[in-house]
């Protein structure tokens, strides 16, 4: 696929994990994207998934019908299987690929930081009624466990644009420690795909049952919104970047989620913090942004 896109340092090495699952078929494309677009390397990896022999250090695997063999003799199998995904994902023979054993969520993090990984490509769960109370145990360790950028999706029923695109993002923006790194990130991406920006920040709201005027004052919300969109722009003018600005009062994860779909954010793009700074990763905020969106959303 071609790519009119000049070098940039933000996505050097894309990690796309591979179960052979209907959803991680569907993210691939994204993965090919992201690649091309920053001129990247892309690695489709798969990992076997292992336990330990009870009493000893040795590990036993997992085979095809979920039987218990050595790790010798499923190499051959795994290894034509993730041959056969990358040609029929990319039609390209070259493109890297590697086989991994062991804890999933682990043996991913160690290569991602060994490697050099810049971004993960990574299925979350499906759609449907009950797709905002899921999130796949795997996924959710590697949200917790990596410290780079993190693609996830896809949540829709609705399949992506092939090659996708992204020309609507949008960044959400806490305005905490990380905010800065988060929107320098974001302000890049936009760069690179010659994309719009949007700037979420969602400030808190007090309801109350019975108006209690020396509790909270008429304009109290409109103030707070004010004080959130002058600091969101100081951010704006210190990165040296332009973007529309929507502030609200709300809910954060429910504001975040609606605010994006309804300018048709083709990604989502928040701060998921890092493990030296926060006692975990992954927010609980940013944990629920990435269940009940309705774009993908890549944490940074």
């Amino acid at each position: 696929m071609p790519s009119s896109q000049s070098e940039t340092n933000l996505i050097g090495h894309v990690l796309a994990p591979v179960d052979f699952s209907k959803r991680c078929a569907a993210t691939a494309p994204y993965a090919i994207s992201l690649a091309d677009r920053f001129k990247a390397r892309l690695t489709f990896a798969h990992v076997i998934p292992g336990l330990p022999y009870q009493g000893t250090e040795k590990e036993a695997f997992y085979g095809p019908r979920g039987e218990i063999v050595s790790g010798r003799e499923l190499d051959r199998y795994y290894r034509s299987r993730l041959d056969d995904f990358v040609q029929e994902a990319t039609g390209n023979a070259d493109v890297g690929r590697i086989l991994l054993k062991g804890d999933v969520s682990q043996r991913i993090e160690e290569y991602a930081r060994n490697s050099g990984v810049d971004l993960v490509v990574i299925p979350t769960h499906g759609y449907g009624p009950f797709r905002h109370m899921l999130l796949g145990s795997v996924a959710s360790r590697i949200l917790h466990d990596l410290t780079c950028a993190i693609f996830s999706g896809v949540h829709t029923a609705e399949p992506p644009e092939i090659p996708p695109r992204f020309k609507r993002v949008a960044c959400a923006l806490d305005l905490g420690p990380h905010s800065e790194r988060v929107l320098r990130w974001a302000c890049e991406f936009v760069r690179v795909w010659e994309a719009s920006l949007l700037l979420i920040h969602v400030t808190p709201r007090l309801e109350f049952e019975v108006y209690q005027p020396h509790f909270v004052k008429d304009d109290w919300h409109d103030k707070m919104a004010g004080a959130g969109r002058e600091a969101v722009e100081q951010l704006m003018e210190r990165v040296g970047c332009e973007a529309h600005v929507n502030v609200q009062a709300g809910h954060p994860v429910h504001s975040v989620v609606a605010a994006a779909a309804d300018e048709r954010a083709d990604v989502l793009i928040i701060g998921r913090g890092r493990a030296s700074e926060i006692p975990s990763r992954l927010t609980t905020h940013a944990y629920g942004i990435i269940r009940e969106a309705r774009c993908p959303v890549i944490s940074v």
